[in-house]
């Protein structure tokens, strides 16, 4: 009997070795590393074929690049377990790639399917599903169930408990140990230390090791010599991208609230912009909202192509007091390109956010949304060597808290003496122009911003700020707050202005 089970095995293995298909080639290796197949273990050499169903496991100081059919390249490194689940390219079929991770490093670049069916290409690690849109990626998946998914070239996306979170190129996605979700961006810095780690050093001295080899024409780009491809900006990818100039904007604002001291701080805006045809491409951005009692950050998704229409998602939001916890993030995030005036330099923009916040064993749902300003700032030294009078003209956003918080616009100017180092604002609001002059004396101009207070008639006590945009001062935007002694707040908002012309001496 025993005979008769061996035989029944030896049939078994035979006819699946061969009737399956090889899908793949083993083109690089350093170190060690094994196949399993159908309950056998099977040594890797270079140029082993593998294919579907098996599962590759390298050892500590191991690094093992495969090339498969539909020219996907994927490099192991040590400590890894890698399973080829399905695979198909054939011919007249539907091609659907997936491969599973259980513990290690991969690093993929994708083939043709990635192009053709990239919604049947997936990797899958205990916790986490990761879909691809045509890209170059990283999953770590360490010991103590942790990940660390880098996205460096396109968009990918993962898929944990039933919610999805999009990750972009030059960021990567951090999975806790006890399932917390953050999405940020990485320095070269950061991705060298990840390769050295998790894929060994490389040879700097021209030395080739196994993994450099030319295999049929595939040329391993997945090697630590890609570096300087990895962290291209993804814009260096679309065509004409040489004629688009880099704005990284600075940007302030106010939200929807009747309290003065309720700020928001737009940091790390940073756009990819194209005036010849007014598209842009959002590279990163965060919000940070101060109100004294619940301060908070929010971490905005990138955007992965050029629009004119930038409205995209926060992905993060995270308070200071940890004991909060977020959920149900429902939310959008607009840069508008109908700007106020016909500027390269400066852009503004509405926000709204909706979220669920666990606090003391209790949920309540919060609704909050903003108004933003932000510009490619002048360099402080060419505000300093300008002098004369320029006035500027354009318009405002603003919540009239007068009535119930509605968003209302209107008409702004600005006088600026250049030679004096002194600003002063108009707002036109309620039939009334309310001037921002620390009461006719001018707001004080300090590098290339300026702040200062609401004039003092009826009872004024607001405030008002502004900042210097483009290569020669052209434009100017800023945030205010319409305030008396007696009522409280009116109305918070933010400005630009342009149109910029001399009035008196200077330059």
């Amino acid at each position: 009997m025993k005979y008769l089970i061996k035989i029944i095995l030896m049939v078994v293995f035979v006819g699946v070795t061969l009737f399956a298909k090889d899908v793949a080639t083993v083109t690089g290796l350093n170190g060690g590393a094994f196949i399993q197949r159908a309950g056998e273990k099977i040594k890797v050499s270079l140029g082993v074929k593998l294919q579907e169903n098996d599962t590759i496991i390298t050892d500590d100081k191991a690094k093992v690049q495969i090339i498969f059919k539909d020219e996907t390249i994927v490099t192991l490194g040590k400590n890894s377990n890698f399973a080829i689940s399905e695979y198909l390219f054939e011919d007249n079929q539907k091609p659907v790639v997936k491969f599973s991770m259980l513990r290690g490093a991969m690093r993929t670049i994708t083939g043709q399917i990635g192009k053709v069916a990239p919604d049947k290409f997936s990797v899958v690690t205990k916790t986490a599903t990761i879909g691809i849109r045509g890209t170059n990626f990283t999953v770590l998946v360490n010991n103590d169930g942790s990940h660390n998914v880098f996205c460096t070239f396109g968009a990918i996306s993962v898929g944990i408990n039933g919610a999805k979170y999009i990750v972009n190129q030059s960021f990567y996605l951090h999975l806790s140990v006890d399932g917390k979700v953050k999405v940020k961006e990485f320095s070269p810095q950061e991705l060298k230390m990840m390769r050295e780690k998790s894929f060994g050093k490389s040879d700097k001295k021209g030395k080739k090791d196994n993994l450099s080899l030319d295999v049929e024409g595939q040329i391993d780009e997945t090697t630590d010599d890609d570096g300087d491809i990895v962290i291209k900006d993804i814009t260096d990818q679309v065509e004409n991208s040489s004629n688009t100039p880099i704005l990284t904007y600075d940007a302030s604002g106010y939200g929807e609230s009747a309290k003065s001291d309720d700020k928001l701080y737009l940091m790390n805006l940073k756009l990819k912009y194209k005036p010849e045809e007014e598209t842009a491409m959002l590279k990163s951005g965060s919000i940070r909202y101060e109100d004294g009692s619940e301060d908070r950050t929010y971490t905005i998704f990138p955007t992965t192509s050029f629009s004119q229409d930038l409205s995209t998602y926060f992905s993060d939001i995270e308070y200071d007091d940890s004991d909060k916890v977020v959920s149900n993030i429902e939310n959008n995030y607009f840069i508008s390109m109908d700007n106020a005036i016909d500027s390269d330099y400066i852009g503004w923009g509405e926000w709204v956010v909706q979220y669920d916040l666990t606090y003391d064993g209790t949920t309540n749902t919060i609704n909050e949304n903003g108004l933003w300003v932000a510009g490619n700032p002048t360099d402080t030294a060419v505000v300093d060597g300008i002098s004369g009078e320029f006035s500027y003209t354009g318009s405002y956003k603003a919540y009239d808290f007068d009535s119930n918080g509605d968003l209302i616009d209107g008409d702004a100017s600005l006088e600026v003496d250049f030679g004096n180092d002194k600003a002063a604002l108009t707002i036109h609001y309620g039939g009334d122009d309310i001037k921002f002059d620390n009461n006719d004396n001018g707001m004080d101009i300090s590098g290339n911003s300026f702040a200062g207070d609401q004039n003092n008639a009826n009872n004024g006590n607001g405030s008002a700020t502004g900042r210097f945009y483009g290569p020669n001062a052209d434009v100017v935007g800023g945030e205010f707050v319409i305030s008396d002694s007696d009522n409280g707040v009116h109305a918070k908002g933010v400005y630009q202005v342009g149109n910029k012309t001399q009035s008196s001496g200077g330059q």
